[in-house]
């Protein structure tokens, strides 16, 4: 695999965005992401897993052009664009447009949003209201209504090999802080679980996003 050791040292840098002020950095299993004040900008790992390939300059470089054109469709304005980082004459690493042919590696370039905003941050404060969670499942269902119909077995088959993976997470979901009474109030199941489910009729084929997306919501109450 190739050693990124130091592009991740570069983009961790103030310098690497012409400012002096800190840097924020964060590790995901597949990626590095950096917070500079008002920018994000995430590096892929050079990793490759059953359903995940960031093994190779190229390929890295393609994932990222794949998540601006993907994720543009639901945050026009977060996703800026796809940057290379090169070397200049001196040998030292720089920030590049997306035309560069001698890339180091590439990063997506995203606008940095206020971390207050997470829902999560919302669910601690309790301001993830029952309004707010139903206008999203709205939003998440419409866009499923309307996501490319993939008719081949071959995506059907990357699906199949991909719910595993992404299923796995929600089998044990953790709790989360307890919500106001309002959540509850004829709407609770048993064990104090609010679940929205969203069914999008496919009319038998396979779009590119899955066909049902289900929102459960764990409301822990005090005894």
């Amino acid at each position: 695999m190739d050693d990124q050791r130091d592009v991740v040292s570069f983009l961790s840098s103030s310098a690497a965005y012409g400012t002096t002020e800190p840097v924020e950095h964060h590790e995901t299993h597949g990626s590095h992401v950096f917070l500079s004040r008002t920018r994000a900008y995430k590096l892929k790992r050079a990793v490759r897993y059953p359903y995940m390939d960031y093994s190779t300059v190229d390929r890295r470089r393609r994932m990222c052009e794949r998540e601006v054109s993907v994720n543009r469709r639901t945050a026009p304005r977060l996703y800026l664009g796809v940057r290379a980082i090169v070397r200049n004459e001196q040998g030292n690493l720089t920030l590049a447009n997306d035309t560069a042919s001698d890339a180091v590696d590439w990063v997506v370039e995203m606008r940095r949003f206020g971390e207050e905003a997470l829902l999560d941050k919302m669910c601690r404060r309790g301001e993830l209201t029952l309004p707010l969670t139903s206008t999203l499942a709205e939003q998440v269902a419409d866009f499923h209504a309307t996501a490319e119909v993939q008719k081949t077995l071959a995506a059907a088959r990357r699906l199949a090999g991909s719910s595993p993976v992404i299923s796995r997470p929600f089998a044990t979901p953790a709790p989360l802080p307890s919500q106001p009474a309002s959540w509850s109030a004829g709407l609770g199941s048993p064990g104090g679980a609010l679940t929205a489910t969203v069914h999008c009729s496919t009319g038998g084929r396979m779009r590119a996003s899955s066909a049902a997306v289900t929102v459960t919501f764990i409301s822990t109450t005090s005894a």
